[in-house]
């Protein structure tokens, strides 16, 4: 059963929007095409406030930084100490706002957050991987302020 959502971002019809429900196979297989869609709709809906909440953290424990800086910290502190590339960071921001920033972007909005983390005492560290993508790392001990773990 292929399902594909079609949604309206910002003029443009994006043909696919995948939902970060693969672990929901099981229970789609279960459902009309017309249930699954509202299903995967609700699941996107919900991981979109979970990420929503979570930038609002980030953004108000990091005063210098705007809102796509906050999305990329997210992006890298939820990965670390893996390597992004600039396409997944891409996905990611096109997933959030509708909109698919390429490299010169990518690089410009990292090195906004890098200014933003010079003015706290965070100990984190943003490290480019030249053509590959970026990477943070932070102590292990470290507690992030907008962390709940």
């Amino acid at each position: 059963m292929g399902i594909n959502i079609s949604t309206e971002l910002t003029g443009r019809t994006v043909k696919t929007l995948r939902a970060k429900a693969t672990y929901h196979r099981d229970h789609i297989a279960g459902l009309s095409d017309v249930e699954a869609k509202e299903y995967l709709l609700e699941v996107v809906e919900r991981d979109l406030a979970e990420a929503k909440e979570g930038f609002g953290r980030i953004k108000d424990s990091l005063p210098h930084a705007d809102r796509q800086s906050a999305q990329v910290l997210s992006i890298l502190w939820n990965a670390r100490p893996r390597i992004k590339t600039y396409g997944f960071i891409s996905q990611e921001l096109e997933y959030l706002n509708g909109r698919y920033p390429d490299e010169p972007a990518i690089n410009g909005v990292v090195k906004r957050l890098r200014r933003a983390l010079e003015k706290t005492d965070y100990p984190i560290q943003i490290n480019n991987h030249y053509g590959i993508g970026y990477n943070l790392s932070a102590p292990d001990d470290w507690q992030a302020p907008w962390s709940d773990e």
